[in-house]
């Protein structure tokens, strides 16, 4: 407490003495060098020797500067204050104060402000050699304080300031250096001040001083401080290391210490261990972000310490360098040495792509491995990165670069589809191709898939090129149907085959393409029921059938036209007699009840019914309907009023009377022999029973 309780009062005593430093009656000259003892004897201005304040006189008071305790000097230098000029008889005893070392600094610092009070000749000449005393207090603070007093309270002009710190930079320039840091000094003399220490033999705290402060020592010039820097480098290496390390370093100097570091050659050593550990790890950490150095700079760097930098734990960080670089010459360097795995070297060579080196050189050395690999994985590996690299580089269309790649990703691929070295490598072209297109939304598929879809229609392709094809369009099938044209050249695959090898793809291509989705659905039956008339004489429309039967199946298709016009469509499949009951019993056993008329009969329209029961019941030859015995089913449809009836009830009067005209045409047919006549004319009685009630108009459950 006592501690604190002086500490408060230094401030006071150095704002109530120092009031009166600028009535200083020193002759001194300004530039002069501080003289206090010549300064003492100069003729002391009037005052009166018997003055008393508090009826005591100055010399009296003057008695507690003897006290060994602070706090009494404190109060004896307070009171003597108080005589100003008057208290002139007492000043020797308060000199002697300011000259003792085992006086506190805080009473020192109060002494000399005492002494300026009194108006002591002495008072600002002595101020000037404690603050260039080295042995005046080891406290930083305590000469800073000195310094304001001088410079603030007593007026020190900056001339004699910084010429008084010029001789001190001759004399002793630890001190020198001490009092450079202090802020608080006036700027002329302070940056005279730090060019003397500068260009003096200092040690290391003024050097780890400019060396933090470069960039704000605008008052020395450039070439100066980077001759400073040469000169670090060639005299202390590791303390030249130790500053290329520094965040706080300007740019323009870190730049010359990184290329005079990495300028040193020791032709005794090997070029890995010119440099420290701590200069390489910090080389390779931080070169990719050098913007200062050239790319051939940054690559020599690397190709230099090739051993240091396959170390595992730099690998990465030289990775990172040869990137930054971004030249064929760099990317083989990583391709060739750094890494050690192909998925390794591929991941990098598609980073040099991202990077700036020219991607289609890229695509060309990875479609090298590609063309030189003959087991499917190698293949299989090197066509995924090549698809990786057109993807990731050219989903960009905007980009020119990135244009030229998919364009050249498509080309070759194509290309490989129809002359690849092996069956292989035309199946997996086929794959990475489809894969590709799917991937990128905004690549026409038309003409890119065109090879694809002839391998699908090319019966004599090999096996594994057409099965890899097709199944890659299956995979890809639901994101590529939103393409303008991919269901559209599915389905005129599917018409061209001749036989279940040949529509097997197209159908299950379509399947997925639907792949629940409505508006999907829709569309592929419409496709399917626009041209089955064409087709009724081929096998074709078993496939074209299995798709139907798919889609129709989609509850969320009940009563809709889609479904209706999927129903019409299977009625003519199932009545041709190219139809294969085989073929499609399992599908049609699996949807036929959500296709018919569902558990309570409104699945399908009235006008769907008839288009799926009306061809086989005019048939004069077998058909599906027929062979898979679904009477149960029929008579349902024909003549039980609940099925019929309620279906009825939530179709307009227009399609009502459509059904009776089509019972009624069945009944006509006289064809009692399989019932389908008698159920007819069952059902054409009931609906007319249900019309004359009004039943149909009535909510049903």
């Amino acid at each position: 407490m006592y501690r604190q309780y002086c500490g408060v009062l230094v401030v006071v005593a150095l704002v109530l003495a120092l009031g009166g430093c600028g009535g200083s009656s020193s002759d001194e000259p300004a530039a002069g060098p501080p003289d206090a003892t010549r300064a003492a004897r100069q003729r002391l201005p009037d005052h009166n020797p018997e003055a008393r304040f508090g009826g005591r006189t100055v010399l009296e008071y003057a008695q507690g500067l003897n006290d060994l305790n602070p706090r009494v000097q404190f109060e004896a230098l307070s009171n003597i204050a108080e005589f100003g000029v008057d208290g002139l008889p007492a000043r020797d005893l308060v000199r002697d104060l300011v000259n003792n070392p085992r006086a506190e600094d805080f009473i020192r610092l109060a002494a000399i402000g005492v002494l300026h009070e009194m108006q002591a000749p002495e008072a600002t000449p002595l101020a000037r050699e404690k603050l260039m005393d080295p042995g005046f207090s080891r406290s930083l603070e305590t000469y800073q304080d000195l310094l304001d007093g001088l410079i603030k309270e007593a007026g020190l002009d900056v001339a004699t300031l910084r010429s008084d710190l010029l001789a001190l930079a001759r004399t002793d320039l630890d001190h020198a250096t001490r009092l450079m840091m202090f802020e608080n000094m006036p700027t002329e003399a302070r940056e005279a001040l730090i060019r003397a220490v500068f260009e003096a033999n200092h040690g290391q705290q003024a050097r780890d001083f400019f060396l933090r402060n470069f960039a704000q020592l605008h008052f020395i010039e450039e070439p100066l401080r980077f001759a400073y820097i040469d000169r670090l480098v060639e005299s202390d290496l590791d303390q030249a290391i130790q500053l290329m390390t520094w965040r706080s370093l300007p740019t323009e100097f870190q730049s010359r210490l990184v290329r005079a570091i990495l300028a040193i050659r020791d032709p005794s050593l090997p070029v890995t261990q010119t440099h420290s550990d701590q200069a390489m790890t910090f080389f390779f950490q931080n070169m990719a972000q050098m913007d200062f150095l050239e790319p051939e700079e940054k690559y020599q760097f690397v190709a230099d310490n090739s051993p240091y930098a396959s170390r595992p734990n730099v690998r990465p960080l030289a990775h990172q360098v040869l990137l930054s670089v971004a030249t064929r010459q760099a990317m083989r360097r990583v391709t060739n040495d750094l890494v050690t795995n192909p998925p390794q070297k591929y991941r990098m060579m598609i980073q040099f792509a991202q990077a700036g080196v020219d991607p289609i050189h890229v695509h060309d050395e990875i479609l090298r491995d590609v063309n030189e690999s003959t087991e499917q994985r190698g293949i299989g590996e090197s066509l995924a990165y090549l698809e990786l690299l057109a993807v990731e580089v050219g989903r960009s269309a905007s980009n020119k670069r990135a244009a030229g790649l998919r364009e050249h990703f498509i080309k070759t691929m194509r290309e490989m589809i129809a002359d690849g070295s092996t069956e292989m490598h035309r199946a997996l072209a086929a794959a990475h191709l489809v894969s590709f297109v799917g991937t990128l939304r905004d690549i026409p598929i038309t003409p890119a898939l065109d090879p694809v879809f002839a391998v699908l229609r090319d019966e004599s392709a090999p096996e594994i090129v057409r099965g890899t094809a097709g199944s890659q369009l299956q995979e890809s099938a639901a994101a590529l149907a939103a393409r303008d044209g991919f269901i559209e050249r599915t389905v005129a695959a599917l018409w061209e085959g001749e036989d279940v090898n040949a529509t097997h793809f197209p159908e299950q291509i379509l399947i997925a393409a639907a792949s629940n989705n409505v508006e999907r659905s829709v569309q592929i039956i419409d496709a399917l029921a626009r041209d089955v008339d064409a087709h009724l004489e081929g096998w074709a429309i078993n496939s074209a059938a299995i798709v139907l039967m798919n889609l129709a199946a989609n509850t969320r298709l009940n009563e809709t036209a889609a479904k209706e016009q999927a129903s019409i469509a299977m009625g003519k499949i199932f009545a041709s007699p190219h139809a294969r009951p085989a073929y499609l019993n399992e599908t049609f056993n699996r949807t036929v009840h959500r296709i018919w008329t569902g558990n309570r009969a409104w699945s399908n329209t009235l006008d769907g019914l008839i288009g799926l029961i009306r061809p086989t019941l005019l048939a004069e030859h077998d058909t599906v309907l027929r062979v898979n015995n679904t009477a149960s089913i029929m008579s349902r449809a024909l003549a039980n009023p609940d099925v019929v009836g309620r279906l009825a009830s939530r179709s307009t009067p227009e399609a009502r009377a459509r059904y009776a005209a089509f019972l009624q045409e069945i009944a006509d047919l006289n064809d009692h022999s399989r019932y389908f006549s008698s159920w007819a004319a069952n059902g054409v009685a009931g609906m007319a029973q249900r019309e004359e009630r009004g039943w149909y108009n009535q909510p049903q459950p």
